[in-house]
């Protein structure tokens, strides 16, 4: 079990799903406003953003799943957005 899980990306919340069972505090970031009503219904206790990864105030977490939300962003900023990403897990 883990204290904190962040999804960047969420989509239609299929990874939540999994995700949702397995943390006190799951934390989606989904920037397509196409899925907010999904996500919301299916994960009210859930912390959600519909806004852009660089833009989401990002706490700690133990596990952050970021798995193809790369792609949406320009090449040369991948990186940059990695490393902000690994400076909000928790060592372990």
């Amino acid at each position: 079990y883990y204290s904190s899980i962040l999804d960047v990306g969420a989509g239609n919340g299929a990874l939540g799903q999994l995700l949702n069972f397995r943390t006190y505090n799951l934390h989606l970031c989904e920037k397509s406003s196409f899925y907010e009503k999904t996500l919301r219904g299916q994960f009210p206790r859930a912390h959600i953003e519909m806004i852009d990864v660089n833009k989401v105030e990002l706490k700690s977490y133990d596990l952050i799943f970021f798995s193809q939300g790369l792609y949406y962003h320009v090449e040369k900023n991948w990186m940059a957005i990695t490393d902000r990403l690994m400076q909000s897990l928790v060592p372990r």
